[in-house]
Formats: structure tokens, C-alpha cells, sequence
């Protein structure tokens, strides 16, 4: 179950290209996503 849950962002992401919720700096904007989202796996696994 918490492998699906991995793929959540990756979904998240390709519906933001697709919707265009991007700013105009799109690479930021996906950097400090899968930054926060990486912060919070490696938490919830501690």
C-alpha cells in the first residue's frame, strides 16, 4: 500500500502539466514539490 501511495506525486505532477498550475517557473515549482515530498517519506519512515 505505501508503494501505490509513492506513486501519488508522480500522478499529482502530470495532472499540473496537464492543467497548466504551474508558475512561470515551472522547474522550481516541481523541484520544491518532490523536495517536500521526499522530506515527508523519509519522515514517516523514521
Amino acid at each position: 500500500m505505501l508503494h501505490l501511495a509513492g506513486f501519488l506525486p508522480l500522478l499529482w505532477l502530470l495532472l499540473s502539466i496537464d492543467q497548466g498550475w504551474f508558475s512561470a517557473d515551472p522547474e522550481k515549482d516541481i523541484l520544491h514539490f518532490t523536495g517536500r515530498m521526499a522530506l515527508n517519506f523519509c519522515w514517516d519512515r523514521c
